[in-house]
């Protein structure tokens, strides 16, 4: 095993998980997960359509009840949504601003492909790969499934926050590293799938905390979703396809909540105020 070093304090990486393609580590004195390399991620990986769904119609499809368990939590935190603008950062395939277009003031996408925004724009879905190309007049940032990608996500988050210094608010989702299928079934095929190369790292609830503070963000509110159903996981557990266990789509809800409320979801949510004394 090669020695390495956490990618954020230096200090010692302990070594976690081994697939073929990757290493990954936690850190002995901060507790952050990550790959032991990031050598393989470079920002032009993001700028192409490769790593986005081939279909950007169906895709947009499949994340509606993603997109709904979003905006009924921010309307339980957010008594005035239809007041607010936002940046969907890395918006990929544009699920999110289609579905929550009329749920605020107004909403745009970023996105480092020029071909996706270009796609987005041709379905009516507003967003742009140009940084300079959004006016600073925005309340909310939503970073969904971004922070993981980034090599440096304090600097990343402070260089947004200085391009766009009217933002009030950052909404955080990353993959839960203690989802069920890891930390319960223990289950080695998703597991496998759960530790990729485009993952540089693997947040819990308490590292992910840890990473935003150290951006001067204040966690006001930390929630979790389910965005993969209990056929998906009975799936990955008797290795059948999902359609087998279409029986059991009723109680899918409630296992759902069952999953939340004992934060093995399969995604941290965070909402985040920009701490201003500082």
């Amino acid at each position: 095993m090669v020695k390495c070093n956490c990618n954020f304090c230096k200090s010692k990486l302990i070594e976690t998980y081994i697939t073929k393609t990757i290493q990954v580590g936690t850190c002995e004195s901060c507790n952050l997960k990550q790959q032991f390399s990031f050598d393989h991620i470079d920002t032009t990986f993001y700028t192409t359509n490769q790593n986005l769904p081939e279909n950007f119609v169906s895709e947009r499809l499949r994340q509606v009840p993603w997109n709904k368990q979003r905006i009924n939590i921010l309307k339980k935190y957010f008594s005035n949504l239809h007041d607010k603008s936002v940046i969907d950062y890395g918006c990929g395939t544009g699920g999110f601003i289609e579905y929550s277009k009329d749920k605020f003031k107004s909403i745009i996408g970023f996105d480092l492909s020029t071909e996706a925004c270009k796609i987005n724009s041709y379905y009516g879905i507003k967003s742009v790969s140009n940084i300079e190309d959004l006016d600073n007049t925005y309340d909310i940032v939503t970073l969904f499934h971004v922070l993981e990608h980034i090599k440096n996500p304090i600097s990343f988050i402070e260089n947004i926050k200085k391009q766009l210094s009217n933002v009030k608010y950052f909404i955080i989702e990353v993959p839960n590293t203690d989802e069920a299928l890891v930390s319960i079934y223990n289950n080695k095929s998703y597991t496998d799938n759960h530790y990729c190369l485009d993952h540089l790292w693997y947040f819990t609830e308490n590292t992910l905390k840890f990473i935003l503070e150290k951006c001067n963000l204040e966690v006001v509110h930390s929630d979790q979703i389910q965005r993969y159903s209990l056929m998906n996981h009975l799936k990955w557990l008797c290795n059948k396809d999902e359609i087998s266990f279409s029986v059991f789509n009723q109680i899918n809800n409630q296992y759902t909540k069952h999953l939340i409320n004992n934060k093995i979801a399969d995604s941290l949510f965070m909402i985040c105020k920009v701490n201003l004394e500082n």
